[in-house]
Parts: C-alpha cells; structure tokens; sequence
C-alpha cells in the first residue's frame, strides 16, 4: 500500500469510527425523545385529571419533559447532520482509494455520465484521442470537482491552453493546496451535503440575476398589495366592533383575488426562473464561506477571495435568497396560498423582495460562481499531486523547441502498473517515428505525450520525473471512426482528420504556439502502397510546417524517402514471444529504445489465440 492509499485508509477508517460512535448517539437521542414526548403527554393529562395539590407539581413535569423534547429534537437533528456529513467523508476516502487504483466502476459518474465527444459534433482536436472526456478519462479522474462551475472550468482548461504565466499562476496555487487533505474533503462533503452537484445549471438562475425587473415598471401593482391588506384589516376591524354593519372587508377579499388571478401568470414564472436548474441557489452558500478563508497561495485565490468576501458578502446574500425561495415555494400549497394571498397578496411582495435582492447583488452573481468554479477546480488538480508523490510541475518555456519528458506515463494507468519511459519529441524539422509489434505500447506512449502537454497546460501535475515544452496546441488522429448517418467511410473520416490536423499545424505555425501532432497508425483504411505514399504526403507537410509531433506505426519503411529519413527520429517498443504449454507465450516491458523494430508478433498474436498453426508464416 502506498503513501496516499494508507492516508486515504486510516482517513476513511478514523471517519468510519465517528459515524458508528454517532449512530450510537442517535440510537439514544431517539429513545430520548420518545421517552420524553410520552412523559410530557402522561403528565399533563395526569395534571388535567387528578386536580388538587398534585396537578400543579404534575403541570411543572410536563412542561419539564416538553421542554427536554424539543431540546432533543434540536440535537438529534444536529447529530443526524453531524452523521451525514461524516458519511460522506467516508465515502470521499473511498473513492480516493479507487482513484488511486484506477478503478473507474468505483468512481462518480460526471455530469455527462461519460460520454464522449466532448464538443458535441465538431470534433475537438485532442479530446476523445486522449480521454480527456469520457469514462474512463482524465477528467473522471478528478472526481472530486463538486460543482457546475467548477466540471465546466476543468473541461475548459483541459481543452484550452493557457498561456505560460496563467499556468504558473495554476501551478503556485495548485501546489499550495496539494497537502491540505482536510479541506479539499470538507470541500466535497459540504457540497455533498447541500445538494450541490457537477449536474446542476446555473444558466436560467444567472439570466434572472442578470436581467430586468418586472414588478419596477408596474407601480400601481405594489402600491395595490400594499394598500388593499391595510384597507381590508381596517374593515374587518370595523365591522368586528359593530362601526359597519356589513361586511365590506368581502369586497377586499375579492378584489385580492382579482388582482391575484391578473399577476399570478406573470409572478409564478418568475419564481420558476429563480429556482430551475440551480434549484436553491443557497446550497453553494457554505463553499463560498470555504473559499474566504481557505489556506492556500497564489493570485488565482486571492481573487477568489476577494470576489466572494465582498462587500457584498455573497454566502450571506445567497442564504437571504434561499429563505426567500423556500418563501415562494409555498404556491406549491394551495391551502396556505391562498389565505396569504387574500389577506395579503403575498406574491407581490415577495417578487417585491427578490427584485430587490437582484438589483442589489445581480451583477455580483456571476463573478460569485466564476470563483467557486476556480477554487473547485484548482482543489481538483490538487489532487493529482496528493495522490503521486512522484509526479513533477512542468516547465513551460517559451525558448524551448522540443517536449522533453523524463520518465514520463501515463495519467490513467495504475501508478504501480506503469512503466516510464525517456522520451523527446522535436526540435522543428524532425518527428519521433514510433515503431514496434503489436500491444508493445505504441499507442499508450502516444498518449503519453498529449496528456503530458494537456496537464501541463492546464497547471497540473504530469506523470513524469521532469517535463519542460514550449507552448503547444495539441493535434491528434487516433481514434478515427466510421459515420453511417453521415455516410462517412473510416478512409474518409481519417482523411477528414488528417486534415484537420494539418491545417492545425500550418495555423499554428504562425501563433503564440506550435503544434503537436500525434498520428497513431494513419490512413489504415486503404492498401498498403497507398497507405504508405499518403503517409508520406502528410509527413512531409507536417515536417514543413514548424510542428513538433510522433507518429506510431507498424511500417517500418514508411520514412524510405531521403527527405523523411533525415527528419525520423526512429525509436521502438517491442515484446519477447515464447513457447508455452498451451502455445506462444508473449511477453511486453514497454521500454523504449532507440531504432526500428527488429521484429514483429502478428503472426505469434494469431497462433496465441488459435487462428494460426506453428508451421504457418513460413
């Protein structure tokens, strides 16, 4: 068991304990209660039965006991929460511990339950290649983001580069809170919770903060349901002391009911804006008192802090909104709306106080969940570096002309199951031509590479002993596949994306950036001459272009041309075949050396799984 996986244990073990110990607690804070509630019941009745000098003594323990009740109620509600929220610590430690084995099953879902293509149907350059979205992918690897601001951050800065002095920023703050455990839990539990997930929507409740207010314009309406309930108290009043004798107080009641009927259709919406998608804005209220005094360094936090520290203080006013939302929700019952809306035309004054409440924090709203979403995100990466003590902060350098990684691996194998390698791709003008039998590891070194760059970009942690690269924008053809409802062949689709990789790398040529491009096995759809004289094509473009890149493949002469053998860098993976009881025996270490593969295995593969006999291949 490693360091982090013997933290998350004694954590997950210690939080286990106190939920036992506090189930104990209930057990006796139930029984308690009841106790009580039936001693205060007997008493009183025994004081209303048995008169005399006892009943007084008798009405004195009953309320003795009433009080002990409601006294055990408050505190069996706070132990309950108490417990809730050490079960999710719990829970929390367990899925660090699945984290750390790579156990995906054991893992939450993310707000898109996994899916792939992560720019819906444009295909990002890099996304799905790399799984970077996805179920089994990095961004299901930083399960511990808990909000909707902070799932869409991440995604955004796992498909966006930033620019070398926002990744240092990342970088200092990321590394600042990378040992503070007992906050980066606390973080999810409370959001946990409250309720708040990575699915909720804030749109709907930001357009309402943002947008206009409907009752400022309709004066008459506010003066009505301020006047009319003082107007009818007066009647009622009157007519109860016999100054009227009759009861003209009914007329105000129907005009309430009148004016109700007329702005009910426009006010209840307006509640529905306020509380769809982000349900009770109120629930990110005790992650925004987190964020003002959280530890942690770095300008990105301190603007963090700022932003929701206020004035205006932003947990304060979304408390303030959540009891005015738990107000409005009373619609929903129509025996206690409907007194409130005759005696007092309750709606219009509440639509009165959460109009107020958007002018004054309104333009504040969006910058409270922007920082929310930041801090979310930057405990996120965090964990990469609480969770692999061996991992290394990149060094983006704007001079650099080459990717170059020191045991370098790959983020989303299990830390005790993946092999490193040394590795370098560029300067300009050259190419790392991957060759190698097959499952040696091509693909995985690959990957390797463009998650490498996409961490280091976003101010994460990289798996590797250094790591040191020029700004890159990541372009792949890795996992191309066929469209039946586009009518699209694989060939075509491959085609389609070599070039956008191309283009990609021309662009980039001219930009803040250069190109990375990763080609795994190109152009596979068509015969072996064309594949390797397409292949060539496109390497030659690439190589012109400025880009740095790898390419992996099993054609161990598609660089036979004098141009592309002066810019190959030719490495290998290989694997060693043996004779076993049952058949050939394969073997792979994942180490890579330098040249061309000097063996190949599909014929071995064939006879391994039976489709091929000893004699066969010559």
């Amino acid at each position: 068991m490693n360091t982090a996986e013997q933290r998350y244990a004694e954590r997950q073990e210690r939080f286990s304990e106190r939920v036992e110990a506090l189930s104990g607690r209930l057990r006796h804070l139930r029984t308690g209660r009841i106790a009580s509630f039936l001693g205060a019941l007997v008493l009183l009745l025994g004081a209303e039965w048995t008169g005399g000098v006892l009943s007084p003594a008798l009405a004195a323990g009953g309320l003795a006991s009433g009080l002990a009740f409601a006294w055990l109620v408050v505190r069996h509600r706070r132990v309950r929460r108490e417990r809730e929220r050490l079960e999710h610590l719990v829970d929390v430690n367990r899925e660090a511990r699945a984290r750390l084995r790579r156990d995906w099953e054991a893992l939450p879902e993310t707000a898109d339950g996994g899916a792939r293509r992560a720019d819906g149907p444009a295909e990002h350059p890099y996304a799905d290649d790399l799984d970077v979205v996805g179920r089994t992918s990095v961004v299901r690897l930083l399960s511990t983001v808990s909000t909707a601001a902070g799932a869409e951050r991440v995604r955004r800065w796992l498909l966006d580069r930033a620019g070398p002095e926002d990744v240092a920023s990342r970088q200092e703050t990321v590394r600042s809170l990378a040992p503070e455990d007992d906050v980066r839990q606390r973080w999810v539990a409370a959001a946990r919770q409250a309720g708040v997930t990575p699915a909720d929507r804030v749109g709907p409740f930001l357009e309402w903060a943002e947008g206009a207010t409907w009752l400022a314009d309709r004066g008459w309406l506010l003066w009505t349901a301020r006047l009319l309930p003082l107007a009818n108290g007066g009647l009622m009043a009157a007519h109860a002391a016999g100054v009227t004798a009759y009861p003209w107080w009914l007329l105000g009641l129907v005009a309430a009911l009148a004016v109700s009927g007329v702005s009910s259709a426009r006010i209840h919406p307006v509640f529905d804006r306020v509380t769809r998608g982000e349900e009770n804005a109120g629930r990110h209220a005790s992650l925004l008192e987190t964020v003002v005094s959280m530890p942690g360094e770095g300008r990105l936090l301190e603007e963090a802090r700022r932003a929701v520290s206020g004035p205006p203080d932003a947990a304060a006013a979304l408390e303030r909104l959540e009891q005015l939302i738990s107000a409005s929700d009373v619609r929903r019952n129509a025996l206690a709306h409907l007194p409130l809306q005759l005696l007092f035309l309750w709606d219009v004054h509440l639509l009165w106080l959460l109009e107020r409440w958007q002018r004054r924090f309104g333009d504040e709203v969006r910058e409270w969940f922007d920082a929310l979403g930041r801090v979310d995100a930057l405990l996120a990466l965090s964990v990469l570096d609480a969770d692999h003590d061996d991992w290394t902060y990149p060094e983006i350098d704007q001079s650099a002309d080459s990717l170059g990684a020191g045991d370098l691996g790959h983020p989303l194998l299990e830390p005790d199951e993946c092999v490193r390698n040394d590795v370098r791709v560029g300067p300009p003008g050259t190419f790392l031509l991957v060759t190698g039998s097959n499952m040696s590891g091509k693909s995985t070194l690959l990957r390797s590479l463009g998650l490498a760059a996409v961490l280091a970009q976003a101010g994460a942690p990289v798996p590797a002993g250094r790591l040191r690269l020029p700004p890159l924008e990541v372009h792949t053809s890795m996992q191309v596949e066929d469209s039946l409802s586009e009518g699209v062949s694989e060939f075509m689709a491959e085609l389609r994306r070599m070039r956008q990789v191309v283009a990609g790398a021309e662009a980039a040529g001219d930009g803040p950036a250069r190109a990375l491009y990763l080609l795994d096995e190109p152009l596979q759809g068509t015969n072996e001459a064309e594949r390797r004289e397409g292949v060539r094509i496109v390497l030659r473009r690439l190589v012109g272009s400025g880009a740095v890149g790898a390419v992996a493949t099993h054609d161990l002469r598609v660089h036979h041309t004098p141009e592309l053998e002066a810019a190959a860098d030719v490495v290998h993976l290989t694997g060693d075949v043996s004779e076993g009881a049952e058949g050939p025996l394969l073997s792979f270490d994942y180490r890579l050396r330098p040249g061309p593969a000097p063996s190949t295995n599909a014929l071995a593969l064939m006879r391994a799984v039976g489709l091929a006999d000893a004699d066969d291949g010559g």
